[in-house]
């Protein structure tokens, strides 16, 4: 008799089925693998690209110092610094940098003082910083509160101002932010997300005009450097003067700049630039230095503020994206 069976079907589905698990497994550990092989890549650009960077840095303090000593009594839109870009080829991929400078901005840590261990109000900056704002076309109640609040954030004390807000806000059990206000400058522009102030704030608005540099005196404006997107600033900043006057004077700018300030004020003698709420000048002492370092597959960039001080090149601030 002749016994018929399927044993050799049941052992061909077993082997392609064992197959197809091995496959799998395989499949998924050299997906595994690709990823940390592409994480280990990464992490080796992201350390090289920040060690570059900072060499550029370096390189960048190195040239202000240069350019800057002895101290510039005017700087220009024309100045080889601040009109080229600095390209460089390094095995990690191409590092393009751009120095400007960083002066075209309202300085919201002016609106205090460092005066006796202290922060204090700067009444002649929060005046100018309320005109920016009511340009704008904020009301004169939240701008109140804005600015109260921005106090009360950067001093020392825990006493809240007419409209701002101090400890127990932001710890009380109200609140969901659970965190003591800073008792320090604003490092960056962003921080005044923290203040409830900031909702009615258009941040595309609010960009173009505002900047945040930890520094608060000496927080002085380049007038040589302003461009016709800059009215609005340049109205704030004199007290009496008109959106379109200041377009008007900034089209009056020499591409060279003015060299002295008597030229300045003889260019224009109807306005008192000695009343300015924040003080104007031709030069400046704060730097932007914007560095990025791109490959096929990644890029990294650096944003650093390079204050100018004493003959020296100080990085006071740097973010990294």
């Amino acid at each position: 008799m002749i016994m018929y069976t399927n044993n050799k079907g049941i052992v061909l589905i077993s082997v392609l089925f064992i197959v197809l698990i091995l496959s799998a497994i395989g499949a998924s550990m050299s997906k595994t693998y690709l990823i940390s092989i592409k994480r280990e890549s990464y992490v080796d650009f992201q350390s090289n690209a920040i060690q570059y960077i900072n060499n550029v840095e370096t390189l960048a303090k190195e040239e202000l110092k240069k350019q800057f000593r002895p101290v510039r009594s005017y700087t220009s839109k024309s100045m080889p610094i601040f009109a080229n870009l600095i390209r460089l080829e390094s095995e990690s991929g191409y590092i393009v940098a751009d120095i400007a400078d960083a002066s075209t901005c309202y300085n919201i840590n002016s609106v205090v003082d460092f005066t006796n261990q202290e922060y204090m109000p700067n009444d002649r900056s929060i005046k100018g910083l309320k005109k920016l704002l009511e340009l704008l076309k904020y009301d004169e109640s939240e701008i109140n509160e804005l600015i109260d609040q921005m106090i009360d954030w950067i001093d020392k004390d825990s006493q809240p101002r007419n409209y701002g807000l101090e400890d127990y806000y932001y710890t009380g059990p109200m609140s969901e932010i659970k965190q003591y206000p800073s008792e320090r400058l604003f490092y960056d522009l962003s921080e005044l997300r923290s203040l409830p102030a900031s909702r009615f704030l258009n941040w595309l608005d609010v960009q173009k005009h505002l900047c945040a540099f930890p520094v608060s005196e000496d927080t002085r404006v380049n007038f040589n450097m302003l461009e016709t997107k800059h009215d609005v600033l340049l109205a704030a900043l004199i007290p009496g003067l008109s959106v379109s006057d200041a377009g008007a004077m900034i089209e009056q700018i020499p591409l060279d700049g003015f060299t002295t300030a008597q030229q300045l004020y003889s260019t224009f003698p109807n306005i008192s630039f000695n009343e300015s709420h924040l003080p104007i000048g031709l030069s400046s002492n704060l730097i932007g230095l914007s560095s990025s370092i791109a490959n096929q597959e990644y890029e990294i960039r650096s944003n650093s503020v390079i204050e100018l001080k004493n003959n020296q090149a100080i990085v006071i601030s740097r973010f990294y994206n």
